[in-house]
């Protein structure tokens, strides 16, 4: 392992630095582990830090701690993105159903679980997948605007000619509302006919 140069480095910076690369040293050297600091943190704390995170990696989070177990259940904020449900080795022409099925079964377990009174945000980004998402999105954002997010920023495919339009009732006391929309359609467009066009 390289040592890092602490050298170029501002000195509260090097402090840090230094003290980290100075504990493990100390626990092998007294025969016991490194302190778990990351658990005395407070709840508050690791909330806010668990908002950063897309909800999968927050709730895989449960593993490092036992006093995290329920912890994602509270979290403030819901970030939900395709792109978090890889598949290995799908069926053939099967990859982004599967992937939906991974990310359908993950959110409304998530959604059928978490118990925050409120949420500071919910982020769900569905990108460009072509699978019949209409019915799960409806429900998720039912769902999520029971929790009267602050924020609500949702990013669906829509083909052209056909509008998605926000489930009902859509009572909710908004900050912030983000609706992206990335338009797909099942015919291609040429450079040349978007010149002709214009």
């Amino acid at each position: 392992m390289e040592a890092c140069d602490v050298r170029s480095r501002p000195r509260r910076l090097r402090l840090a630095a230094v003290e980290m690369e100075a504990a493990p040293k100390r626990a092998r050297a007294g025969g016991g582990e490194a302190p778990d600091r990351l658990s005395a943190l407070l709840d508050e704390l690791l909330h806010r830090v668990f908002s950063f995170l897309p909800s999968q990696q927050a709730v895989q989070t449960t593993v490092l701690s036992k006093r995290w177990i329920d912890l994602w259940r509270s979290m403030p904020a819901i970030n939900l993105n395709i792109k978090e449900f890889e598949c290995r080795s799908p069926a053939p022409g099967q990859y982004e159903k599967t992937r939906w099925g991974k990310m359908e079964n993950f959110t409304t377990n998530l959604l059928m679980r978490h118990k925050a009174p409120r949420l500071d945000a919910f982020r769900l980004s569905t990108g460009s997948i072509r699978v019949d998402w209409r019915r799960d999105v409806d429900r998720w954002i039912r769902r999520a605007i029971e929790y009267c997010p602050v924020k609500l920023h949702i990013r669906l495919p829509v083909r052209l000619g056909v509008p998605y339009q926000l489930p009902k009732p859509f009572s909710c006391h908004l900050k912030r509302l983000v609706l992206l929309v990335c338009l797909w359609s099942t015919f291609s467009v040429s450079s040349s006919d978007l010149s002709a066009q214009s």
